[in-house]
């Protein structure tokens, strides 16, 4: 039929494009009409706009589920920079505590008011 007595256009989808014409011509011909409803005929032209809207919608979903593949790509990226940065944060703590546990050795037991405050304040953190 397809050739013969239908010409579609395709579109760069590969979407076949009948035109209205035709195809109620060869409903018209054909002995076996009545397989045909009219509504099929008489509507082609919006099936075309149907399509399109389809087409439209699921390249709409495409795009937004690969923005969410990206989101959340970036969200795992970050996750695992914020532990990186909790655990340099966490040496560096330690460091900082060692290093006034070893000013308040050397100083003995005179350790001075700013450094004792220090010492409680990063215990505190």
């Amino acid at each position: 039929m397809e050739g013969k007595d239908l010409h579609p256009d395709v579109d760069d989808r590969g979407i076949h494009r009948f035109d209205p014409g035709e195809v109620e011509e060869l409903a018209r011909r054909d002995s076996n009409a009545a397989r045909w409803p009219p509504s099929a005929v008489e509507n082609a032209a919006e099936y075309g706009e149907e399509d399109a809207a389809f087409a439209a919608a699921k390249q709409r979903i495409f795009e937004l589920e690969r923005r969410l593949r990206d989101a959340h790509g970036e969200a795992q990226r970050a996750s695992a920079q914020a532990r990186r940065a909790e655990r340099e944060r966490d040496e560096m703590k330690a460091t900082a505590f060692e290093a006034l546990g070893l000013v308040a050795t050397l100083l003995e037991g005179d350790v001075p008011l700013e450094l004792r405050v220090a010492i409680r304040r990063l215990r505190s953190v």
